[in-house]
């Protein structure tokens, strides 16, 4: 996952179905997707763009996006980490987690 909270498609197949060639692992990709939309009720919620999925932010909230955002809000108040310790701390706490347990 990027930095503007998107995969590429490639590395999603590349994850999801490592044994398959492009092509099947293509149309494995784009079946799992067509299905998840299927689920959700909603085709709107996953953008696919130039190669690239993502989350459509303005519909769907993201934990990890969410404590990102208000950790970020900590450190830049007043440009001072002073005194930040018991916010950042309770912000951790809060987190559902676990973070990124055994992933890459």
């Amino acid at each position: 996952i990027s930095k503007d909270n998107t995969c590429s498609l490639e590395t999603l197949q590349d994850w999801l179905w490592p044994d398959l060639d492009g092509d099947q692992a293509r149309a494995a990709c784009e079946q799992a997707l067509h299905r998840l939309r299927k689920l959700l009720g909603r085709t709107d919620l996953i953008v696919q763009r130039e190669g690239k999925l993502r989350l459509a932010s303005d519909k769907v909230w993201v934990d990890l996006a969410d404590c990102d955002a208000r950790l970020k809000s900590l450190t830049t108040t007043n440009g001072e980490t002073a005194g930040l310790r018991p916010e950042a701390e309770a912000l951790f706490l809060a987190f559902p987690g676990p973070l990124f347990l055994h992933e890459r």
